[in-house]
């Protein structure tokens, strides 16, 4: 079984990209009796080069060009590809065109797409950022009626969402989701109740050891991942400037880049927010390591994989409810705690009592270390298995 993956941007050589993951997966595969090879089309691709890649000729988003539908249709007939897992999301106007085309072109084939956020983020993102638009920052004509009429804007954004999902649903052979959650999620978003082409498949991740024991872990509380809107770190400022006093000992340590990286040392400097330190993007697990708390407070997220590496590492994680899919990940009070959305008050009470009191916080770590394996290819790989075999493939 030949697995094709379709990108905008070819991912990057690292230990923790996709680019591990699905080696791992069709390494896993072939193991087991299923033998797979990865292959790889995309429109661009960065310095590092690609083993079985094919660049496409013609860099368009939305891939429907003849000469670059001719060009994949020979790459698949040439490599024998059984099933193209697609990375470029957003499956109307053209792009379905071009993946109409492959499929006439080739009607054995199979073609899934993942989503790797929960249905409604689009949506719960943009009513987040319409929220914190103020009339001095509205730069466009769009971004004032987003100021000026929210509840009409955001009426058509659903509108339009839901109708990219169902393009999806009705052009490809299967939507595959991070969670059994977001199963209902994405029905009642295209109002199919009936809806059976889906599947609940979380990302795996790259097996990872603790070079710390938990007894010996700093007093640190950590966030690691991209500065931007959706991960609503100002929310996490507020909270720690709400128990900073009460924690002397304590440090807030913030990893990552993004557009609101700078904002976020305004609010630092103007709140006079104590023993807090942002640090540029670097390899995240030795910090991770070091901390005792991981902290989200992101207006939605997928399947962060931050908490699963966390846990794997004797982090003890908190995060809002914001999404459902928490709910796979941490047993609430057990191995990490699950705060009602928005609700800042118990997120600085809960993160105060499990800083202040070492024996519990060392009991869920040790509880959070017990779900490291939740998330490995071998507990992955098998799902993957099935959903093949459900179309055929295996």
């Amino acid at each position: 079984m030949n697995i094709l993956i379709l990108q905008t941007k070819a991912f990057p050589h690292r230990s923790n990209s996709f680019y591990w993951f699905y080696t791992q997966l069709t390494e896993w595969l072939t193991a087991h009796g299923y033998p797979s090879i990865l292959y790889f089309a995309y429109l661009d691709v960065d310095d590092y080069g690609f083993e079985n890649g094919l660049l496409l000729p013609d860099k368009v988003p939305h891939f429907y060009t003849q000469q670059n539908i001719e060009t994949l249709s020979t790459y698949i007939t040439d490599k024998r590809i059984d099933v193209i897992l697609d990375y470029s999301h957003i499956i109307t106007g053209r792009t379905r065109l071009f993946f109409l085309e492959i499929k006439r072109l080739h009607p054995d084939l199979r073609i899934f797409t993942m989503i790797h956020n929960c249905p409604s983020h689009t949506t719960q993102l943009k009513q987040y950022e319409i929220s914190r638009l103020r009339l001095k920052d509205v730069r466009s004509v769009k971004q004032f009626v987003q100021w000026s009429m929210p509840e009409i804007y955001l009426r058509l954004l659903k509108r339009e969402v839901k109708k990219q999902n169902i393009s999806a649903y009705d052009t490809l052979d299967e939507i595959v989701l991070l969670s059994p959650s977001y199963i209902p999620e994405f029905k009642k978003l295209i109002n199919r109740p009936d809806a059976n082409r889906l599947s609940a498949i979380p990302n795996a991740i790259r097996p990872v050891e603790s070079q710390i024991p938990i007894q010996k872990k700093n007093k640190e509380i950590i966030f690691v991942g991209r500065i931007e809107n959706e991960k609503a770190l100002p929310k996490l400022l507020k909270i720690w400037e709400m128990v900073q006093d009460r924690l002397p000992d304590w440090n807030l340590i913030i990893v990552g880049d993004g557009s609101k990286r700078e904002e976020c040392r305004s609010i630092i400097e103007r709140r006079k927010l104590k023993r807090t330190e942002i640090k540029e993007y670097q390899m995240a697990i030795p910090l991770i390591d070091q901390a005792s708390i991981l902290c989200l407070t992101s207006v939605i997220e997928g399947l962060p994989t931050v908490f699963t590496e966390a846990m794997s590492l004797g982090v003890v994680p908190i995060g809002f409810d914001s999404f459902r899919a928490i709910y796979d990940m941490i047993e609430d009070g057990k191995n990490g705690f699950i705060i009602p959305n928005n609700d800042y008050r118990q997120y600085a009470e809960t993160l105060y009592r499990l800083a202040s009191d070492d024996r519990l916080r060392q009991q869920m770590a040790q509880h959070a270390l017990s779900k490291k394996d939740k998330y490995s290819i071998e507990s992955i790989a098998p799902l993957w298995l099935e959903t093949f075999k459900k179309h055929g493939l295996a």
